[in-house]
């Protein structure tokens, strides 16, 4: 999945309530190839990692004006993901940026999305009728070692 679809797929949503939001974005990626799925997954994390920063969690602290976990900085990323291609390009062009999306000690469950890390995980169960979260981790697995990629 080239990052074209993958944008699509999130801009599509990006004004919805944050729960509705991981909702609909799982279920249309439901309806894709599982390899779809994992490719999406891998874009998807090519973004974490260029958010995660300690940089971008001490201005998200500051912004909250108290300390934010590891899992709050977590869900904090799926928010800014969520928040469309615009909105996720300008924070990893500029960490600083996220003040124009983020007010000054605003809770930062208003800017947290953990439904948005798990997207493909509920897309794969959905597609597949199970109940298990594990099997998607399996299968892609499965799907790395296929392409001889790494981890």
């Amino acid at each position: 999945m080239n990052n074209e679809k993958f944008w699509e797929i999130i801009n599509k949503y990006k004004d919805l309530d944050e729960s509705d939001k991981a909702e609909k974005i799982s279920e249309d990626l439901s309806l894709l190839e599982d390899n779809d799925i994992f490719e999406f997954y891998d874009t998807h994390y090519d973004y974490v990692n260029k958010l995660y920063s300690d940089n971008l969690w001490k201005l998200l602290a500051d912004l909250n004006g108290k300390t934010i976990s590891n899992d709050g900085f977590e869900d904090c990323i799926g928010w800014i993901i969520g928040q469309g291609q615009e909105t996720t390009e300008d924070v990893v062009s500029n960490y600083e940026n996220i003040s124009k999306y983020v007010s000054v000690a605003s809770d930062y469950n208003d800017f947290e999305n953990e439904n948005m890390l798990y997207i493909f995980h509920r897309a794969y169960r959905i597609k597949h009728n199970i109940d298990d979260m594990n099997e998607f981790d399996k299968k892609y697995i499965e799907f790395m070692e296929l392409d001889n990629k790494e981890f």
